[in-house]
């Protein structure tokens, strides 16, 4: 499948980027440079991703699940300490789905 190719690939750049403490530098809106964390955590096996294969989710989502269950993405003192991006574990997604 291409998309999973794609993903896979995109992720595997962006961790060869990272330094030991799994930091990286970035660029600011305004032109900064700050040094920011990523964060994967471990990816769903696939008796998970069975058990909710009735709720559709988008493709490349599904891929991403497979190599990470969700990620933090540039976490710095730029932005408080939080994260700037974060991708939904499925645990978060399925919680917001069950609460609307």
């Amino acid at each position: 499948m291409e998309n999973e190719v794609y993903i896979e690939k995109l992720i595997n750049s962006l961790k060869n980027r990272l330094d030991k403490n799994s930091a990286l530098y970035r660029n600011t809106y305004f032109g900064n440079v700050v040094l920011s964390k990523v964060k994967f955590y471990l990816a769903c096996t696939d008796e998970e991703l069975k058990k909710y294969s009735s709720i559709p989710l988008p493709v490349d989502y599904l891929q991403f699940l497979k190599i990470s269950n969700g990620a933090e993405l540039f976490t710095d003192d730029y932005k408080g300490s939080r994260a700037l991006l974060e991708l939904y574990s499925l645990d978060k997604i399925l919680k917001g789905k069950i609460s609307v």
